[in-house]
């Protein structure tokens, strides 16, 4: 059968441009089904499912003939099997004894979670890791935002930019303020094609648990707020994968009323279990444990503790938040 016309103007630009239009199988009503769970890319269709076919009402020959073509595309076998394994790219931290720690940085294809108390440095050291981004790849940074105001964001921007010699770097960074989850998981659902067209190396979400926090109150909603987190983290965890970026997460905490841990990151086992590493970030004096914290100043420097990773050992290294963001002491 004939591939079915598309009225290409009736269509937003990330549909207009896409590059499924180009495998014979995608129609424009598939095409708008894609769209609706974030898929825009032959490398996040090849990996989809086939139990969606029939949630998404395509034909199940359909279905076959769209990821077959796909596939092709990007010359990877129907057959599956093993592979070799290649060198994964990093992004640096900022901080020399931290990228020692993690093995050489923020490792791209995975998702990363840095958690902390307010004002203890996450965005500092998300944008400091952007900026790193460009100077070794000369590669762009998406940072989607749920907090503080953007002329606040441009103003580190410009700090830590300058600090660290990147030229251009708000011709680099790409901005996505979001007002509530809604528009959250939509920035989620276009990041393929985002990623793509800006030659993307580094994706920021500060922070992932926001909005849903607030749009998901109290314990009756629970269960449906973690149905959400997980559904946002596995889409982030294909993006990562499929397109080989690096994804940092920031995440707020809540008081232990306990023993132990004073701060617990929000999100529980839902988002620990789907991240690649957790990092705490803590004040601390330097050259001393996170048991000695200044009340009363900050003198920027930190401790960031490596509590979960498949690659590097549990522990921890003394930094410090700077004009230039995360630094060495």
């Amino acid at each position: 059968m004939p591939k079915k016309s598309v009225d290409l103007e009736s269509l937003p630009e990330r549909l207009r441009n896409s590059e499924l239009l180009k495998l014979p199988s995608v129609d424009q009503e598939n095409l708008l089904k894609l769209d609706e769970i974030g898929i825009h890319t032959c490398e996040m269709l090849s990996i989809l499912p086939g139990r969606l076919a029939e949630d998404m009402e395509i034909k199940e020959a359909k279905w076959e003939s769209m990821i077959h073509q796909a596939k092709e595309k990007l010359g990877v076998s129907e057959e599956g099997g093993p592979t070799q394994l290649t060198v994964p790219d990093y992004i640096s931290t900022g901080a020399t004894v931290l990228d020692n720690l993690l093995e050489g940085g923020y490792m791209c294809g995975e998702l990363t979670e840095l958690v902390g108390t307010w004002s203890i440095g996450k965005s500092s050291s998300c944008v400091t890791a952007a900026a790193e981004c460009m100077k070794k790849y000369d590669k762009q940074v998406i940072f989607i935002h749920t907090e503080i105001h953007q002329p606040l964001v441009e103003s580190m921007l410009l700090r830590i930019g300058n600090a660290r010699g990147v030229t251009d770097f708000m011709g680099k960074f790409w901005y996505w303020k979001v007002m509530n989850f809604d528009e959250q998981m939509d920035a989620f659902y276009r990041l393929d094609y985002e990623i793509k067209k800006h030659d993307v190396k580094l994706v920021i979400c500060d922070s992932i648990l926001n909005y849903l926090r607030a749009d998901f109150p109290g314990q009756g909603k629970l269960a449906v707020r973690q149905q959400a987190l997980n559904h946002a983290l596995k889409h982030l965890s294909r993006i990562a994968q499929t397109l080989n970026v690096a994804v940092l997460l920031t995440n707020q905490t809540i008081e232990n009323p306990g023993y132990g841990i004073k701060h617990l990151p929000v999100g529980g086992p839902t988002m620990h279990h789907s991240v690649g590493k957790l990092l705490d970030i803590r004040k601390s004096t330097k050259g001393e444990g996170s048991d000695n914290i200044k009340s009363n100043t900050d003198d920027g420097f930190r401790e960031v503790i490596v509590w979960k990773s498949l690659n590097c050992p549990t522990s921890g290294v003394i930094c410090k938040i700077d004009v230039a963001g995360l630094s060495d002491v």
